[in-house]
């Protein structure tokens, strides 16, 4: 070796080390807030100043300025075992080191830096450390206590880590994660071999292959990075959950480009989509503002699909953000609601308006008949309009039943006036007696509750077949957040078998409601965001309404008067 290898050789071969150096930094500074990244930009600019430094102390001849190089130099070796280190803490576990903790991991090194210059006690250096006749560099493998501890003990058991730690992710990690893990392993392979090379002292002293080695191993994995960014954002034990997710995932950085997605994507995105900016994915216009869509539709196979997006924005420290887009998608059910719209319209307009149209014909014909018929024929015909006026009522029910599920909105009302008007609204004999003790508390319901209190009322009177007058009993109770309007009254109470069908949110074959009271009051309180409950017996039922409480500071008003609710 040393017959081909002469110090200006060696030199130059030192230098060209630098090189890689400054390619690497190029490529991979504005990416230095990603995970791992800014650690592998400091071990390689170290390992540039290794290369520089070591052909410098072997050029110049001055034994006073090479020994003053090798003052820098030293530090450097323990200064990119710690970046080593910091680098695999990083990039596999994805947790971005803290300030402190990386300060505390640099302390020895530039305690180090500090104690070269000094060398107290020969702590440091030996009196094997000269510089030759020739002008070369010489020293031991080892050194003093301190230079040993610092350099071979912190910085060797740092790299022994560092290693494990790449190695473990290597048998683990999949796709581009163990490549880009297979090239560091590669890279501390290469920084071992050549270290033994030089520590078994098969190079002159005037050369050390170390660095220059570890810079140019170091530009697979910059290249990687640079190519396709560092993909691993989510822990290792996530990775199966993330891959079996049917729903579409996407991972874009800061730019809006794509650096993540799991496999099914791939069916609905088109192929290669890592790399590709988001609005070439999911066209739209919003995307880099603040209006993102929260829906989209897409065409697959000649159909259009809609996906529900869902956007979450995580932060790994130093000013790195990435944004997860999980598309859920919903073809199925805007198909099933766009059936139900159908079906709604036909039973409820078609359907609602031929009934109307026919009952009005019927109670014409019933009319003809009342006053041409016998009296016999004439009770025929008041049975027949007495069942077309309730089903004309039902109806009118429907209509209202329509127009609560429409109306999603919500108003502040005093609970005593909503049902002060629905007393005076309900269409009761004036001879039934309705006692209300109810307490004036506001709260955010729906528009249409004072209905559903008046066909409380109603739907208690009309079914009222007891020998003693209807009466009904109005009263509150209130706890710390929510307000209960019971309304009692002294009838034969409401059958079972209805009370569980509205229970159970379900009508079925065998067991329905008797008309559609009921199911406006339940969607009424629903849609105020309460709670039905209903208890009967033989002496009478209670209905209890429960709704949340609106304390006063929850209330304001604005400058037009107009009644807010701070949520």
């Amino acid at each position: 070796m040393e017959t081909w290898l002469t110090p200006n050789i060696a030199i130059g071969l030192m230098l060209i080390g630098v090189a890689p150096t400054i390619l690497i930094l190029y490529l991979l500074y504005p990416s230095r807030k990603t995970p791992g990244v800014l650690w592998f930009l400091v071990a390689v600019a170290g390992g540039g100043a290794w290369s520089l430094t070591y052909g410098l102390f072997t050029l110049v001849d001055s034994p006073r300025l090479t020994l003053m190089l090798a003052n820098f130099f030293w530090p450097i070796i323990p200064l990119c075992a710690v970046s080593m280190f910091l680098l695999s803490y990083e990039f596999v576990f994805r947790r971005t080191v803290s300030r402190k903790t990386a300060v505390a991991a640099y302390v020895p090194v530039m305690s180090l830096f500090i104690l070269v210059w000094v060398n107290p006690g020969d702590l440091i250096f030996t009196g094997q450390y000269y510089v030759t006749a020739e002008g070369y560099l010489h020293f031991p493998a080892f050194g003093g206590p301190l230079k040993v501890l610092l350099m071979q003990v912190y910085g060797y058991l740092l790299v022994l880590f560092a290693a494990g730690i790449f190695v473990g992710e290597l048998l683990r990690s999949t796709g581009l994660q163990r490549k880009q893990t297979m090239y560091l392993v590669l890279m501390f392979v290469s920084l071992i071999v050549a270290s033994t090379v030089k520590v078994l002292e098969l190079v002159p002293m005037y050369f050390d292959p170390t660095p220059t080695v570890f810079t140019f191993t170091g530009l697979l994995f910059a290249y990687s990075i640079y190519t396709h960014g560092s993909l691993r954002f989510v822990p290792t034990a996530r990775e199966l959950a993330f891959e079996n997710i049917e729903d579409p995932i996407l991972i874009l950085n800061r730019d809006l480009e794509v650096i993540d997605t799991n496999v099914t994507e791939s069916a609905i995105l088109g192929p290669q989509p890592i790399g590709a900016h988001v609005s070439d994915i999911l066209p739209h216009d919003g995307w880099g503002g603040e209006d993102h869509p929260e829906a989209i539709q897409l065409e697959h196979q000649g159909r259009i699909r809609h996906f529900d997006i869902n956007e979450s924005t995580y932060d790994f420290g130093r000013g790195l953000q990435i944004y997860v887009l999980l598309l859920g998608e919903t073809t199925e059910l805007r198909e099933r609601e766009q059936e139900l719209d159908q079906v709604r319209m036909i039973l409820s307009r078609v359907l609602r308006h031929n009934i109307r149209n026919a009952m009005l014909v019927i109670n014409g014909h019933v009319e003809l008949i009342q006053t041409r018929g016998d009296s016999e024929v004439e009770e025929f015909a008041s049975k027949i309009n007495r069942r077309a006026e309730t089903l004309q009522k039902q109806v009118r029910k429907a209509r209202m039943l329509e127009e609560v599920i429409d109306d999603k909105s919500f108003v502040i009302e005093s609970l005593a006036g909503v049902v002060d008007d629905a007393v005076a609204s309900a269409k009761v004999n004036p001879a039934v007696r309705i006692h209300t003790d109810v307490e004036d508390v506001e709260i955010e319901v729906h528009p249409k509750l004072r209905l559903a209190v008046q066909e409380t009322i109603e739907n208690a009177v009309e079914h009222h077949d007891s020998p003693q007058d209807a009466e009904l009993d109005m009263s509150t109770d209130i706890t710390d957040c929510t307000v209960t309007l019971l309304i009692e009254d002294n009838g034969p109470g409401i059958p079972a078998g209805e009370i569980e069908v509205i229970d159970q949110n379900e009508e079925t074959d065998l067991e329905h409601v008797s008309g559609i009271g009921l199911w406006l009051i339940r969607w009424i309180v629903d849609r105020s965001n309460g709670d039905l409950t209903i208890d009967s017996c033989q002496d009478g039922s209670r209905v209890c309404m429960t709704f949340p409480l609106l304390s006063r500071d929850d209330v304001a008003s604005d400058a037009n008067g107009q009644t807010t609710v701070s949520h």
